[in-house]
């Protein structure tokens, strides 16, 4: 059995390492690994990367991310990635990484992932050139999260980690004219073109628990605005079933997905 536990928008600065070190020691008592979904940092600043290393440093539970849309404010991305696997986090950036445990191969399929909105709002490469330019870069994160898959596609159970949502229906209490900022359905066609067995985002924070893409992958947001505390599920061998798994798993703690006060950092996704 592999327990996993996610968290997202965690936005490391000075004066949140006592809230970090409750996230931390909370995923190391529940579970087995732990995926956080973006925002590391909090203004994308090499000091606060620094911070969250040291605070990592005090446990040992093994941490795949996805860097988020704060973690590049400042230019400082590549430096904030390093710094962060210096002190043993696994930064996934159209990489794919399989966890095995106890008889279960839990493939983990990560990439950033970008805006564009969601269909039939989405933005298309039609018009300018600078339009088609921003559809581009939408592409390309859709493609790193395909090579990310395709490199763990024999594992028993695929889980897409994004920062950007692939879904509309985690957006909870977002305006819709922050979609567009928020997500993308070209990230949610990854997951079904790999038939995975669930997506987790982050970022938008006044979004909802649980939502899934439009051919029925389940999608969490795990943006600490929302859970507070990292997420837990479960993952039995896939032997033990007489089917194969396909429905939502199994959430070990419950978490209510309502909007609650910022507690990990500023108001902006």
């Amino acid at each position: 059995m592999v327990r996993l536990a996610a968290i997202g928008d965690i936005h490391a600065r000075a004066g949140a390492e006592e809230t970090l070190r409750g996230v931390f020691q909370r995923a190391q008592a529940e579970a087995d690994l732990l995926l956080i979904a973006g925002d590391l940092t909090d203004a994308g600043l090499e000091e606060d990367a620094r911070r969250l290393g040291r605070v990592i440093d005090e446990f040992d539970i093994p941490i795949f991310a996805v860097l988020g849309n704060h973690d590049f404010h400042q230019g400082q991305q590549n430096a904030i990635r390093r710094i962060v696997e210096k002190h043993g986090v696994h930064i996934l950036d159209g990489e794919g990484v399989v966890f095995e445990q106890d008889g279960v191969r839990l493939g983990i399929a990560g990439a950033v992932g970008f805006g564009g909105g969601f269909r039939p709002y989405n933005l298309t490469p039609f018009g300018e050139g600078e339009w088609k330019q921003l559809y581009g870069k939408i592409v390309e994160e859709t493609r790193k999260l395909d090579r990310a898959f395709a490199a763990v596609s024999g594992a028993d159970y695929l889980v897409g980690l994004t920062h950007y949502a692939p879904t509309p229906e985690t957006m909870g209490e977002e305006p819709e004219q922050l979609f567009p900022y928020l997500g993308s359905s070209e990230l949610g066609d990854a997951l079904e073109r790999f038939n995975a067995f669930m997506g987790i985002h982050g970022h938008a924070h006044r979004g909802r628990l649980e939502g899934c893409t439009a051919n029925g992958v389940p999608v969490f947001n795990v943006a600490m605005p929302i859970v507070d505390c990292p997420v837990v599920w479960e993952f039995k061998p896939a032997a033990e079933y007489q089917q194969p798994p396909s429905a939502t798993p199994r959430l070990l703690r419950e978490v209510e997905a309502e909007s609650q006060p910022v507690s990990a950092g500023s108001e902006r996704a």
